[in-house]
């Protein structure tokens, strides 16, 4: 497609800008660089005249110099490293605005802030309103740097920069992509075309003026998001969390902040996130993990080598997990009083036994005598052993907080936490909920994040937003909810089929794709032959990105991983959480590991009525796992199809049927 001379025009434009804007940054980074290489060289220097002196009062002169040289250079590496940062990607939008006869002010929004280029931190809220929340041309009247502003948005840009290089403009006339050959007209097939799957993708660009209002909401409110699948809720919330850091919104420090996950798949691509956004100085933590953190200086015998929580040989019988997930437990855990010098498990007893003992004015039927017993013989064996049940975790850290009135700061020290986020909130129960709740101060120093439709942790069940709501409104605190509806990540065909698994119509538009395809299979060989030809053309057609298998087991997965190893060898591999690669290629695994991920490809195997049977457990985790796919989703299924879906011959799929044929022609015959 040739390009008309007004985008022509707009895309010189741009590069042009771009240029003799990297060009200022290589001059600062050449005269920062200098400075740092001296400042080092006369810090040895002060280290060398301080050690060879011997006299008291040269020392002390010498020492004040030395201290003063080396915050210098300290802050010339940290500077450089910013430096870098801007060199690979200085801005990612343009704005221009008109203020009457003034002169047209230009702005350009980045990451990182940098005057001399006039590039803005997205975070100083006063100019980056204007990119967030106005459009071109519309005019707009706002308090900017301390007085009353109104002007016109002339010019709103949205870059796409990448290694110091243009690749993409949004802009009033279009979408312009760099291809080979080029710029092109159009917007790309994939949209996030070369980007890094090993963490989220720069929503930033994207950011509509409600997640903005809610990234940017005051300090003193906390801050709920709901949202679909792939509708940006955990970057806003990592934002919200980015805005806090910054020295002009709050005074929080990266130390002070925690941000709490469910497994350690999803902690490694939130961390990477993190460190990609400027932050790895913000503790990320699995819910063990940070029970663990707090538990390892009280109790260290209940945390291995690994800085993980012991865990007993024998699986828990449900009878015991109801009883320690009970409402009446909870209770008394909030409340009972705490005998000094008790160590965690021992108060842990002391609220069974509570409850065994007061049993009977339960209104619970499942609160039998009985159950109650096994659930305090269960704990007494762990005890012994210096093992935890799963859902001891949340008790032992709310105990812990009631006695330590916080949870482990680290270097040995308890208190209340600057801010905490937690992510996938839905699968969390009442107990680890009231954990977040009690970590702060005040409640308006979290920001929650999730969405019921991927709740999938079975008898962990979640009290519901309702509830959580409820306990703001009971302390009088401030809080901001927002629900999220569009999806950044699946394209509109995707978000249509998982909005059937979950019989709703909550999504009504979104980006172009491709239908998701539909093998239904006569037999399993058919279908693993279906599974290898599709898989086969995605990474042909995608080499450098990153495909799914996903499967309703891990032991499925693992018969599914044989089937593939010997046409895709090393091509091919089984998830492992904690030594995931990110890579491109085929990984095999099943649903519940790949939760918050995202791949360019995903085939569903064998949505059987055995796998996902008509529950709402099972349409959330066929939700997850269609869901987890940026542009191609593919079923390949044999024996009966789960209920959950639509039928194979529904718009919402591009069906087809392999191997009927010949019963078709008997039944004909």
């Amino acid at each position: 497609m040739t390009l008309d001379a007004a985008a022509t025009a707009v895309i010189k434009e741009e590069e042009n800008t771009l240029h003799g804007v990297l060009g200022q940054l290589r001059a600062q980074k050449e005269h920062t660089q200098a400075r740092f290489l001296a400042e080092e060289a006369r810090a040895r220097e002060l280290t060398s005249q301080y050690v060879a002196t011997r006299r008291d009062e040269e020392k002390q002169l010498i020492a004040s110099d030395e201290a003063v040289s080396h915050a210098l250079k300290d802050k010339g590496k940290s500077d450089l490293v910013s430096l870098d940062r801007l060199l690979k990607r200085p801005y990612f939008a343009r704005l221009v605005v008109e203020e009457g006869s003034k002169t047209p002010i230009e702005y350009r929004i980045g990451s990182i802030g940098n005057s001399d280029c006039r590039i803005i931190d997205w975070r100083k809220a006063p100019i980056s309103k204007l990119y967030f929340e106005y459009k071109e041309g519309d005019e707009y009247s706002e308090e900017i740097q301390g007085r009353e502003r109104s002007g016109v948005v002339r010019t709103r840009n949205s870059l796409d920069i990448r290694g110091g290089v243009l690749q993409r403009i949004s802009c009033r006339l279009g979408t312009f992509e760099k291809s080979l050959n080029g710029w092109k007209g159009g917007a790309s097939e994939v949209r996030f075309l070369g980007r890094e799957y090993d963490k989220l993708p720069d929503l930033l660009p994207l950011i509509t003026p409600d997640q903005f209002r809610t990234i940017t909401e005051g300090a003193s409110s906390a801050v709920l998001i709901q949202g679909i699948a792939g509708s940006g809720k955990t970057a806003v919330a990592l934002h919200r969390l980015a805005w806090l850091l910054h020295e002009d919104n709050s005074d929080l420090t990266p130390d002070a902040a925690r941000v709490i996950v469910i497994n350690p798949l999803l902690k490694r691509y939130i961390r990477r996130s993190l460190d990609a956004m400027g932050f790895n100085g913000v503790p990320t933590r699995t819910f063990s993990e940070w029970v663990a953190e707090s538990l390892q200086p009280l109790a260290p015998q209940y945390v291995d080598g690994d800085g993980d929580l012991r865990r007993p040989e024998i699986p828990m019988p449900q009878v015991v997990e109801r009883i320690k997930r009970s409402p009446r437990l909870l209770e008394i855990i909030r409340t009972m009083p705490l005998t000094s010098g008790c160590a965690p498990e021992e108060h842990l007893m002391q609220a069974l036994r509570t409850l065994a003992a007061d049993c009977h004015a339960s209104p619970d039927p499942l609160l039998s005598t009985d159950s109650i017993a096994a659930a305090i013989r269960r704990t007494e064996e762990n005890m012994r052993q210096h093992t935890l049940d799963s859902c001891d975790d949340a008790l032992m850290l709310l105990l812990i907080e009631r006695e330590k009135r916080g949870v482990s700061l680290g270097s040995g020290a308890f208190g209340k936490l600057g801010h905490l986020v937690v992510d996938e909130l839905q699968d969390m129960g009442a107990s680890e909920i009231e954990c977040a709740l009690q970590a702060v101060a005040s409640l308006s120093q979290l920001t929650l994040v999730g969405d019921s439709s991927q709740e999938i942790q079975g008898v962990v069940s979640f009290p519901g937003w309702e509830e959580v709501m409820r306990r703001w409104k009971k302390e009088e605190a401030g809080l901001h909810f927002v629900s999220l509806t569009v999806s950044h990540r699946s394209t509109l065909p995707i978000m249509r089929l998982a909005d059937h698994v979950q019989r709703r119509t909550v999504v009504t538009h979104g980006r172009n794709g491709r239908i998701p395809i539909w093998f239904h299979c006569r037999t399993e060989e058919l279908g693993v032959g279906a599974a290898i030809n599709w898989l086969t053309t995605a990474l042909e057609r995608y080499p450098t990105a990153p495909t799914a298998v996903l499967c309703r087991t891990k032991e499925i997965a693992k018969d599914a991983y044989r089937f593939l190893a010997p046409r895709f060898g090393q091509v091919v591999r089984l998830l492992n959480p904690r030594d995931y690669s990110f890579d491109p290629g085929i990984v095999v695994t099943d649903v519940s590991q790949v939760k918050g991920l995202e791949f360019m490809n995903v085939l569903i195997w064998n949505p059987s009525a055995s796998a996902y049977p008509s529950d709402q457990a099972h349409r959330n985790l066929l939700y997850v796992a269609v869901t987890r796919a940026e542009e191609n989703v593919c079923l390949v299924s044999w024996g009966k199809a789960s209920p959950n879906l639509p039928h194979i011959d529904s718009k919402l799929v591009r069906g087809h049927r392999i191997g009927f044929e010949e019963e078709e022609q008997q039944e004909a015959g």
